[in-house]
Protein backbone atom coordinates (compact mmCIF):
# COMPACT_ATOMS: atom_id res chain seq x y z
CA UNK A 1 0.00 0.00 0.00
CA UNK A 2 1.79 3.26 -0.88
CA UNK A 3 2.40 6.12 1.75
CA UNK A 4 -0.37 9.09 2.16
CA UNK A 5 1.24 12.37 1.30
CA UNK A 6 2.02 14.51 4.29
CA UNK A 7 2.17 17.27 1.10
CA UNK A 8 -1.91 17.27 0.73
CA UNK A 9 -3.78 20.02 2.04
CA UNK A 10 -5.71 18.90 4.42
CA UNK A 11 -4.16 16.48 7.24
CA UNK A 12 -5.65 13.01 7.47
CA UNK A 13 -7.74 14.02 11.12
CA UNK A 14 -8.86 16.26 9.27
CA UNK A 15 -10.76 14.76 6.41
CA UNK A 16 -11.74 12.51 8.78
CA UNK A 17 -13.60 15.35 10.65
CA UNK A 18 -14.92 16.94 7.41
CA UNK A 19 -16.29 13.22 6.74
CA UNK A 20 -17.54 11.97 9.87
CA UNK A 21 -20.25 10.36 8.98
CA UNK A 22 -18.34 7.56 7.25
CA UNK A 23 -16.41 7.71 10.40
CA UNK A 24 -19.01 8.02 13.56
CA UNK A 25 -22.25 6.95 14.89
CA UNK A 26 -24.62 9.30 13.90
CA UNK A 27 -26.52 11.14 16.68
CA UNK A 28 -29.30 13.52 17.03
CA UNK A 29 -27.51 15.80 19.25
CA UNK A 30 -24.10 14.75 18.23
CA UNK A 31 -21.35 17.25 16.21
CA UNK A 32 -22.70 18.36 13.21
CA UNK A 33 -20.16 18.37 10.35
CA UNK A 34 -19.74 21.70 8.58
CA UNK A 35 -22.03 21.57 5.17
CA UNK A 36 -23.51 18.50 5.60
CA UNK A 37 -26.90 17.99 7.59
CA UNK A 38 -25.80 15.66 9.64
CA UNK A 39 -24.73 14.78 13.70
CA UNK A 40 -22.54 12.58 14.97
CA UNK A 41 -21.26 11.31 18.00
CA UNK A 42 -18.41 13.87 19.52
CA UNK A 43 -16.52 10.93 20.85
CA UNK A 44 -16.22 8.46 18.13
CA UNK A 45 -15.22 11.66 15.84
CA UNK A 46 -12.93 13.11 17.90
CA UNK A 47 -11.53 9.36 18.43
CA UNK A 48 -11.25 8.23 14.50
CA UNK A 49 -9.57 11.65 13.42
CA UNK A 50 -6.79 11.18 15.48
CA UNK A 51 -6.47 7.51 14.84
CA UNK A 52 -6.50 8.34 11.32
CA UNK A 53 -4.22 10.95 12.03
CA UNK A 54 -1.51 8.05 13.81
CA UNK A 55 -2.21 5.58 11.10
CA UNK A 56 -0.94 8.02 8.10
CA UNK A 57 1.61 9.36 10.31
CA UNK A 58 3.48 5.98 10.46
CA UNK A 59 2.37 5.53 6.70
CA UNK A 60 4.33 8.79 5.69
CA UNK A 61 7.68 7.64 8.05
CA UNK A 62 6.58 10.59 9.99
CA UNK A 63 6.28 8.20 13.00
CA UNK A 64 7.38 4.65 14.18
CA UNK A 65 4.90 2.05 16.24
CA UNK A 66 6.97 0.33 18.61
CA UNK A 67 5.26 -3.02 20.17
CA UNK A 68 6.79 -4.33 23.57
CA UNK A 69 7.34 -8.39 23.61
CA UNK A 70 4.64 -10.39 26.01
CA UNK A 71 6.71 -10.61 29.11
CA UNK A 72 6.05 -12.81 32.34
CA UNK A 73 5.05 -16.50 32.48
CA UNK A 74 1.94 -16.23 30.75
CA UNK A 75 3.05 -13.13 29.12
CA UNK A 76 1.39 -9.83 29.39
CA UNK A 77 -0.17 -7.11 27.35
CA UNK A 78 2.18 -5.90 24.90
CA UNK A 79 3.13 -1.67 25.22
CA UNK A 80 2.81 0.65 22.36
CA UNK A 81 5.01 3.67 22.10
CA UNK A 82 5.54 5.80 19.28
CA UNK A 83 8.94 7.19 17.90
CA UNK A 84 10.01 10.14 15.71
CA UNK A 85 10.67 8.92 12.83
CA UNK A 86 10.72 12.52 10.82
CA UNK A 87 8.88 15.43 10.45
CA UNK A 88 6.33 15.19 7.67
CA UNK A 89 4.69 18.50 5.63
CA UNK A 90 1.66 18.55 7.53
CA UNK A 91 -0.41 22.41 7.61
CA UNK A 92 0.80 23.85 9.83
CA UNK A 93 -1.34 24.17 13.53
CA UNK A 94 -2.76 20.30 12.81
CA UNK A 95 -2.34 17.32 15.06
CA UNK A 96 0.02 15.96 13.04
CA UNK A 97 2.68 18.62 12.54
CA UNK A 98 2.73 18.41 16.46
CA UNK A 99 3.27 15.16 16.65
CA UNK A 100 7.41 14.57 16.13
CA UNK A 101 7.66 17.82 18.59
CA UNK A 102 5.11 15.78 21.03
CA UNK A 103 6.93 12.76 20.72
CA UNK A 104 10.98 14.45 21.06
CA UNK A 105 9.33 16.35 23.90
CA UNK A 106 8.71 12.69 25.96
CA UNK A 107 11.48 10.99 25.05
CA UNK A 108 13.52 11.38 27.50
CA UNK A 109 14.04 9.60 31.20
CA UNK A 110 10.70 8.83 33.32
CA UNK A 111 8.59 10.07 30.75
CA UNK A 112 6.23 7.32 28.12
CA UNK A 113 6.01 7.92 24.37
CA UNK A 114 2.96 6.20 24.39
CA UNK A 115 -0.41 7.11 23.01
CA UNK A 116 -2.03 8.14 26.27
CA UNK A 117 0.68 10.55 26.95
CA UNK A 118 0.63 12.29 23.56
CA UNK A 119 -2.92 12.61 23.02
CA UNK A 120 -3.24 14.28 26.38
CA UNK A 121 -0.31 16.90 25.34
CA UNK A 122 -1.95 17.56 22.25
CA UNK A 123 -5.28 18.22 24.05
CA UNK A 124 -3.30 20.28 26.29
CA UNK A 125 -5.77 20.79 29.00
CA UNK A 126 -8.14 20.00 31.86
CA UNK A 127 -11.49 19.97 30.80
CA UNK A 128 -14.94 18.19 31.10
CA UNK A 129 -15.38 17.78 27.36
CA UNK A 130 -12.24 17.02 25.81
CA UNK A 131 -13.63 15.32 22.83
CA UNK A 132 -15.35 18.59 22.13
CA UNK A 133 -12.08 20.60 22.93
CA UNK A 134 -10.08 18.49 19.97
CA UNK A 135 -13.01 19.00 17.22
CA UNK A 136 -12.64 22.64 18.21
CA UNK A 137 -8.76 22.43 17.74
CA UNK A 138 -9.14 20.79 14.39
CA UNK A 139 -12.30 23.63 13.38
CA UNK A 140 -10.03 26.33 14.05
CA UNK A 141 -7.07 25.40 12.52
CA UNK A 142 -9.70 24.50 9.27
CA UNK A 143 -10.79 27.88 9.43
CA UNK A 144 -7.23 29.60 10.13
CA UNK A 145 -6.05 28.53 6.61
CA UNK A 146 -9.13 29.26 4.79
CA UNK A 147 -10.88 26.27 4.46
CA UNK A 148 -13.98 26.44 7.47
CA UNK A 149 -16.10 29.62 7.68
CA UNK A 150 -17.95 30.63 10.89
CA UNK A 151 -21.74 31.46 10.06
CA UNK A 152 -23.62 33.22 12.70
CA UNK A 153 -27.20 32.50 12.84
CA UNK A 154 -30.24 34.16 14.88
CA UNK A 155 -31.99 32.04 17.37
CA UNK A 156 -34.07 34.03 19.82
CA UNK A 157 -31.79 36.48 21.30
CA UNK A 158 -28.57 34.13 21.50
CA UNK A 159 -26.80 34.09 18.02
CA UNK A 160 -25.58 30.40 17.23
CA UNK A 161 -22.04 29.96 15.39
CA UNK A 162 -21.41 26.83 13.10
CA UNK A 163 -19.38 26.21 10.34
CA UNK A 164 -19.63 25.39 6.82
CA UNK A 165 -16.83 24.81 3.66
CA UNK A 166 -15.14 27.65 1.83
CA UNK A 167 -14.98 27.14 -1.89
CA UNK A 168 -11.74 25.43 -1.47
CA UNK A 169 -12.84 23.45 1.51
CA UNK A 170 -14.97 21.75 -0.73
CA UNK A 171 -12.78 20.99 -3.56
CA UNK A 172 -10.19 19.46 -0.82
CA UNK A 173 -12.78 17.49 0.94
CA UNK A 174 -13.43 15.61 -1.83
CA UNK A 175 -10.28 14.75 -2.86
CA UNK A 176 -8.80 11.20 -3.35
CA UNK A 177 -7.37 11.14 -0.06
CA UNK A 178 -10.15 9.88 2.02
CA UNK A 179 -10.15 6.57 -0.31
CA UNK A 180 -6.64 6.32 1.04
CA UNK A 181 -7.12 6.70 4.96
CA UNK A 182 -10.62 4.15 4.33
CA UNK A 183 -8.04 1.67 3.16
CA UNK A 184 -5.48 1.95 5.80
CA UNK A 185 -7.79 1.68 8.32
CA UNK A 186 -9.18 -1.53 6.55
CA UNK A 187 -5.85 -2.86 6.17
CA UNK A 188 -5.05 -1.96 10.00
CA UNK A 189 -8.41 -3.71 11.29
CA UNK A 190 -7.71 -7.18 9.19
CA UNK A 191 -3.45 -7.34 9.12
CA UNK A 192 -2.50 -5.79 12.60
CA UNK A 193 -5.69 -5.85 14.87
CA UNK A 194 -3.58 -5.71 17.96
CA UNK A 195 -2.07 -2.57 16.83
CA UNK A 196 -5.45 -0.96 16.24
CA UNK A 197 -6.46 -1.93 20.03
CA UNK A 198 -3.63 -0.55 21.59
CA UNK A 199 -4.10 2.64 19.43
CA UNK A 200 -7.51 2.97 20.24
CA UNK A 201 -7.06 2.13 24.02
CA UNK A 202 -4.32 4.89 23.78
CA UNK A 203 -6.54 7.62 22.29
CA UNK A 204 -9.61 6.62 24.45
CA UNK A 205 -7.05 6.64 27.73
CA UNK A 206 -5.42 9.96 26.39
CA UNK A 207 -8.73 11.92 26.48
CA UNK A 208 -10.16 10.36 29.74
CA UNK A 209 -6.61 12.19 31.39
CA UNK A 210 -7.94 15.16 30.44
CA UNK A 211 -10.85 14.95 32.63
CA UNK A 212 -10.95 16.95 35.78
CA UNK A 213 -10.32 14.29 38.89
CA UNK A 214 -13.88 14.18 40.72
CA UNK A 215 -13.44 15.00 44.66
CA UNK A 216 -15.26 13.73 46.94
CA UNK A 217 -17.00 16.08 49.34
Amino acid sequence: MSPIDSNYPLAPSEVVYLNGEQFAKKGRLGHQIPSKDIKVNIIHLAHAALLAGFLAAESAGVIKFELSEKGGFLGGARKLTIAATGVGAYPSGTFESQLADIINRLDRPLRSRSVRQIVAMWIGRTTSMPASFALEKIQRSLEARGILQAVGEKKFIFTVVHYELTDEGYRLRDGALLSELQAILNACETERPELLKSLRHGIRAGFDDCEPEDIDD
